[in-house]
């Protein structure tokens, strides 16, 4: 793939991605990425809530 194909490639969800690895690698909480990023606490933990109750402690 080119560097043109791959910036056609590269969309909004891409990037919005890439920071919530960055915000997690740097320390940010998930309550925190979530405020950032916009996302629900509920859409960014696991089905069992497992992530939430890490992320309350």
């Amino acid at each position: 793939m080119t560097k043109e194909e791959k910036k056609e490639c590269l969309r909004f969800n891409d990037q919005r991605g890439t920071a919530v690895t960055l915000l997690s690698e740097a320390g940010a909480t998930i309550p925190q990425i979530c405020s950032i990023t916009r996302h629900t606490l509920q859409s960014a933990t696991l089905p069992d809530g497992s992530a939430a109750k890490k992320a309350k402690r």
